[in-house]
């Protein structure tokens, strides 16, 4: 059922109309004016608004200008109603971002086509930004894994070191590997070897916390940029990680499980104008460290 908001001022007018489109199927809330129609909008969600340009404390035009500054409202169709003929009312009203105008007093079979054309449109906008969305999510996630890709990774990362020049703010960066994972590929084939990055991946996810994002960097190596930790609390994390990590055998079929470790890599940034080849360089530096040092550890530089 499609939701209605009109914005009258008038008890009787208002009253008419919610009648009226109620009788043809839609839920029909009314506010006294702009105000109110702006509290009202996060909690009753129209699909259209039908709106009085005169209106007490804020008019329909500034209405309309608020909506269409705000990202989650700025494609609610807006038919503007109104007494004026005057062309130059129905300007400033298409000006204001109104989709549609109609005279009063309101031919009712008029209204109802408006308000058909203005829901196919906003049917026809939402269903746009659905496929936006998903081919965006598809943009930056790993097709594999599910978690976000390298180049996701890298705006990331980019986006935290300006925080940090900017606010002073802590950050860290951890590279994780699995340990003997040619082997794995060579013993048991690439597909075994997909399902236990696909597994990992799912235990990763389970420990990152609100401001981790934990990205699959490429092949077996995964990457984890931390936002507000330094590097003790990086430190912290990548061993609960770790032990996540090699807690239980991973289930491959009723036949194979197989054991897997990794080795950790962890750095922080230390001053402003820190780059993001400079902080991959030191965690990978780490991460070669805790190889050689006979994996299944976390390392820092």
């Amino acid at each position: 059922m499609a939701r209605i908001l009109i914005v009258n001022d008038s008890a009787l007018e208002a009253r008419i109309l919610m009648d009226e489109l109620s009788r043809s199927g839609f839920q029909v809330e009314n506010a006294r004016d702009g105000e109110m129609a702006l509290a009202m909008i996060d909690s009753f969600q129209p699909d259209v608004i039908i709106a009085d340009i005169v209106l007490p404390r804020l008019n329909g035009w500034d209405l309309a200008r608020r909506l269409k500054e705000n990202v989650d409202t700025s494609d609610v169709p807006i038919i503007f109603a109104s007494s004026s003929e005057n062309k130059s009312d129905r300007f400033e009203s298409l000006k204001a971002g109104g989709s549609d105008y109609i005279t009063k007093p309101i031919d009712y079979e008029e209204l109802l086509l408006r308000i058909e054309v203005a829901l196919r449109h906003k049917i026809s906008i939402d269903s746009l930004k659905r496929r936006e969305g998903i081919l965006r999510a598809g943009s930056v996630r790993d097709t594999l894994t599910g978690l976000y890709n390298r180049r996701y990774f890298d705006q990331k990362l980019t986006e935290e070191l300006a925080r940090v020049d900017r606010f002073g703010s802590m950050l860290a960066l951890m590279m994780i590997d699995i340990d003997h994972f040619k082997h794995i590929n060579d013993t048991y084939g690439h597909l075994v070897g997909d399902k236990i990055l696909i597994n990992l991946a799912g235990r990763l996810n389970q420990r990152v916390r609100a401001t981790d994002t934990i990205c699959r960097f490429g092949g077996e190596e995964f990457a984890l940029v931390a936002a507000e930790t330094d590097l003790k609390g990086a430190f912290v994390l990548a061993e609960k990680i770790r032990e996540i990590v090699s807690a239980e055998a991973y289930v491959i079929s009723d036949e194979l499980t197989i054991n897997v470790t990794a080795s950790f890599g962890i750095t922080e940034c230390r001053k402003h104008n820190e780059t993001v080849q400079s902080l991959i360089d030191r965690a990978d530096k780490a991460l070669y460290q805790a190889k050689r040092n006979g994996r299944n550890r976390v390392e820092w530089q």
